[in-house]
């Protein structure tokens, strides 16, 4: 624009050149004129060029986060399945120890105590037995769950793992396979309940705290489902996806806080909120009193985005 002022200045200094009656512009001032239009146009040509690589740049950043996304969620898909048969084998084995342990306990008990409960018309026995049959039914519809839940049947696997805590209302497993079916049922308040029964009833238990972090992860309380997966870590860090989702809570967890704390600079207030309050995926973002969003606000959470 600078070049065009001056090249009508130049045009007009040289219409009046010698002070008479619109003489015409002298050779030399024409040059100059001609000389800064050129300039201006190529300023023109140099700015479309740098708009064009910037477009394309663009472009390309989009097509990596895309192909990152991709890769990542069929990662957590094969992930996935290696913790359904995680669970499968633990409960596996967790049945075949109680089995060893009742077997273990009946060959050591006394004469006496035997000649007791036939005395009273093998009623041991008989609730041995009924214990047993109750054990098969549980490690049925468990399975039965299971298999409901791999082949996308969640509702199925619900009532199953329902089925079989009210004959094992202590079973760890089943209710954190039963917190797995209602979060893919996206009921993330009832597989968060679940999951912490699996959490109180076996504290030890990496894949529990697991599920309580996918559970509050759903339902965006990222400093809580921080916490949980941590604790799963620290209980199995060779849990890689319970390290990716605990990146991924972290990343918008940060995301979230630097856009709150940048919306409040831009509106000249400082904010007294505990670092907890900043985690809330519902907070506001708009200027104090009122008005849209900041949009750089916007474009440092979308940076933060691709980064993370």
């Amino acid at each position: 624009m600078d070049a065009i002022h001056e090249a009508n200045s130049i045009q007009e200094a040289g219409s009046l050149g010698g002070g008479g009656g619109g003489l015409p512009a002298s050779p030399s001032w024409q040059r100059e004129r001609t000389e800064l239009l050129g300039e201006m146009a190529l300023d023109q040509q140099e700015r479309g060029r740098l708009l064009r690589e910037l477009n394309a740049e663009r472009a390309r950043a989009n097509e990596g986060a895309t192909e990152r996304e991709r890769l990542f969620y069929q990662v957590e898909g094969l992930v996935s399945e290696v913790h359904q048969l995680e669970t499968q084998v633990e409960a596996g084995e967790s049945a075949e120890r109680r089995s060893k342990r009742e077997l273990s306990t009946g060959s050591a008990a006394s004469p006496a105590a035997a000649g007791a409960a036939g005395a009273q018309g093998g009623g041991g026995s008989g609730g041995r037995a009924q214990r047993k049959r109750e054990k098969e039914q549980v490690s049925k519809l468990k399975d039965d769950g299971n298999t409901a839940h791999k082949q996308g049947k969640y509702k199925e696997a619900v009532d199953a793992y329902t089925s079989a805590l009210q004959l094992d209302p202590t079973s760890a497993v089943l209710f954190s396979n039963r917190s797995a079916s209602c979060l893919a049922l996206k009921e993330p308040e009832r597989a968060l309940q679940d999951a912490q029964m699996a959490t109180t009833l076996n504290s030890s238990w990496a894949r529990a705290h697991y599920r309580r972090g996918a559970a509050l992860h759903a339902l965006e309380r990222w400093a809580e489902a921080t916490s949980a997966y941590s604790k799963c870590l620290e209980l199995n860090p060779d849990d890689t996806s319970a390290r990716v989702n605990l990146d991924r809570v972290r990343a918008k967890a940060t995301a979230i806080k630097s856009t709150r704390s940048c919306t409040l600079s831009e509106s000249g207030v400082q904010s007294s909120e505990p670092a907890g309050l900043l985690l809330r995926a519902d907070a506001a973002f708009a200027p104090v009193g009122g008005g849209a969003p900041l949009r750089h606000c916007d474009e440092v959470c979308m940076v933060t985005r691709m980064m993370s």
